[in-house]
């Protein structure tokens, strides 16, 4: 006992280093954790960021399907001469036009161009059907109008599957 009131600094000093080095080893684990922990929330992110863009080019997908359609349906109004039937049609195609290229910003410079284009010639071919009621639609109004849908639809289409297949190389999705 009294080798312990004599020595008692010593003693002190020797469970201070044995917490010092219990205090670093708890630290380090506490650490690897931390880095595991960081390293598991970065993949989760880098994964939610990937279904994200997946889910958003499958939307995009549809709607375009959706204004392929739409053109579609403007095109049989046309030849069966409801022109005032299909310029109902129109402010739904421009405005679904117009979604798809605010909503899916992963487009290239060119699809997104050729988004910008599509919705000006529909925007167009409003116009001439709209003059063409005025004085009465001519032949030659109807066949350039709707060739001009044939284009909008045909870019639609090829937008549509560009989009398909960036989604199926980058996810592991589907591709045409």
């Amino acid at each position: 006992m009294n080798y312990l009131l004599e020595n008692w600094g010593s003693l002190v000093g020797a469970f201070g280093l044995a917490f010092t080095i219990a205090g670093v080893a708890i630290s380090f684990a506490a650490f690897r954790r931390a880095g595991k922990a960081r390293d598991a929330a970065s993949a989760a992110e880098a994964a939610s960021n990937e279904t994200r863009l997946a889910i958003t080019s499958v939307l995009t997908t549809v709607d375009l399907e959706r204004a392929i359609n739409l053109v579609q349906r403007v095109k049989e109004l046309h030849r069966e001469g409801q022109l005032r039937v299909s310029l109902a049609l129109y402010p739904t195609l421009r405005a679904t036009l117009v979604d798809i290229l605010s909503r899916h910003p992963a487009l290239t410079p060119e699809l997104n161009r050729q988004l910008q284009e599509s919705i000006l010639r529909v925007s167009q071919t409003e116009r001439e059907i709209t003059t063409a009621l005025r004085g009465g639609p001519g032949p030659a109004v109807l066949e350039s109008v709707n060739e001009t849908l044939n284009q909008v639809q045909e870019q639609l289409e090829i937008l549509s599957g560009s989009i398909n297949q960036s989604w199926g190389q980058s996810f592991g999705g589907p591709s045409e």
